[in-house]
């Protein structure tokens, strides 16, 4: 009798000892699949933030290349309006000289336009 309960305590330890390690087994998978959706997030989450800072490095650039661009446009046009003003400047100046030479007769017609 007494080795009777003896085989039932040991098949009752077996049982016990197969249920804990499947638990643990659960256990671990759900620890693994937990750890791996984290790396997966963090993985995700440094990917889109690398992936806006390309796209802000390249906005940055073309920006800077497109500023160039407008400031040597504007320095092109500030340089036509200078010599534009120069220009004009010498124009009112012939224009007034004109005016003053027309009333002297000097014989011949080399000043006529």
């Amino acid at each position: 009798m007494t080795a009777f309960i003896h085989q039932e305590a040991l098949e009752k330890a077996r049982e016990i000892h197969l249920r804990a390690d499947e638990e643990f087994a659960i256990e671990k998978s759900k620890l693994v699949c937990e750890g791996i959706a984290a790396i997966d997030s963090q993985y995700e989450k440094k990917f889109k933030q690398a992936s806006m800072s390309q796209q802000i490095t390249k906005s940055t650039i073309a920006n800077k290349t497109r500023m160039k661009v407008l400031s040597a446009r504007q320095d092109l046009v500030d340089k036509l309006f200078d010599r534009a003003g120069g220009v004009v400047g010498c124009l009112k100046e012939l224009h007034r000289l004109r005016g003053g030479i027309e009333g002297v007769n000097f014989g011949r017609d080399v000043y006529a336009v």
